[in-house]
């Protein structure tokens, strides 16, 4: 078995691009290097493919607020909802999909639309956040890694700052409210929710 999880990391970097570390700060997913390249890059992957920025170059900027949230369920196709809020506290929402699966290929662009939201709407996203305590939650998942499950992966910029939290199928929680939240604001039913 362990040589067999070598492998399958000894995969994993080598299939990292060279530009992961744009899209997330070094280390975030784990202090080990390799495994840190692995998340970053598989992450990365699903994320270009469906032509989204990296948020980590926003950093530094005061005037930019979003929040992407990457949902790769292992067998379905990858999404990914990307709120940028205005000045004037509106905001635009899109979503997007691949047509790969989020455990393995990516696939290419499948369904890009974006929509116009209201200060309401954002504020109560916001709100939710707030309650969650988003800024100060650990990146890694406190629990242990699960097999064939998904992968929640929330990033913010807001105020100079950005953060990053990753989970794995979260069962119930706050965290897991305030993503399927977005994910209605966005107009989407996703079937199955893992």
């Amino acid at each position: 078995m362990p040589g067999r999880i070598a492998a399958v990391l000894a995969l994993g970097v080598a299939l990292a691009s060279p530009a992961a570390a744009q899209y997330f700060p070094a280390l975030a997913f784990s202090d080990r290097p390799e495994l840190h390249e692995f998340t970053a890059g598989w992450y990365e992957r699903h994320l270009s493919a469906m032509d989204e920025p990296p948020l980590l170059k926003s950093t530094g900027r005061k005037d930019v607020e979003v929040y992407r949230f990457l949902w790769l369920r292992t067998f379905h196709p990858p999404l990914a909802f990307r709120l940028e809020v205005r000045g004037d506290g509106t905001g635009t929402l899109t979503a997007k999909s691949a047509s790969g699966a989020g455990g393995y290929d990516p696939g290419r662009l499948d369904s890009n639309r974006t929509l116009a939201l209201d200060s309401k709407r954002v504020r109560q996203f916001t709100a939710t956040l707030g309650r969650l305590d988003f800024w100060k939650l650990a990146t890694r998942d406190p629990g242990p890694p699960g097999f064939d499950g998904a992968r929640w992966v929330l990033e913010a910029v807001k105020g100079g700052r950005y953060h990053v939290v990753d989970r794995w199928s979260p069962t119930g929680g706050a965290f897991r409210d305030a993503m399927l939240d977005l994910v209605a604001l966005a107009g989407m039913k996703v079937d199955p929710i893992y």
